[in-house]
């Protein structure tokens, strides 16, 4: 496991596990930013062709002919754009599970560590009681208990 890096108890392991993931769909969405320009452009280009035929004055029937096929190439290209953005709807989905479950973990690790931090132990030599977040507190220095003698062995 990597090292506890904040009160969270996140691990190094796991930030740099976020950070692949940021990064791997930042990479995504510039991707999809890039497939959408594309299309954009191809589209204006098809614009364009379309002028430039109705202002060269070729017959009708290929103009027909022509507009089919702008018509089929910009059907093609809106499937490949639905596809896409499905395929990223659903590593979106499958981004947030993950992101919902480690949030569970640590918001579980987090309740156990309090629950552990009150448990109480007594000094082997007054008796008194002290609870684990004292003993173990960087103030506590010498693992002394509330008494101030020196703690030895803990007993639950």
């Amino acid at each position: 496991m990597g090292e506890e890096s904040d009160s969270l108890n996140f691990s190094q392991t796991d930030k740099e596990r976020e950070n692949e993931m940021k990064q791997y769909y930042e990479k995504k969405i510039t991707q999809l930013l890039n497939k959408i320009s594309n299309i954009d452009t191809k589209a204006m280009r098809y614009y364009e062709q379309y002028q430039q035929l109705l202002k060269n004055g070729l017959s009708s029937d290929s103009l027909q002919l022509e507009l089919d096929n702008s018509k089929k190439e910009l059907k093609d290209t809106k499937d490949e754009l639905e596809v896409t953005r499905v395929n990223y709807d659903q590593q979106m989905r499958i981004l947030t599970e993950q992101f919902i479950s480690l949030n569970e973990t640590v918001s579980q690790l987090d309740t156990d560590l309090i629950r552990i931090k009150q448990h109480k132990v007594t000094c082997g030599k007054c008796k008194n009681w002290n609870i684990l977040e004292y003993v173990f507190s960087p103030e506590n220095t010498g693992l002394f208990c509330s008494k101030g003698h020196p703690i030895q062995t803990i007993q639950p």
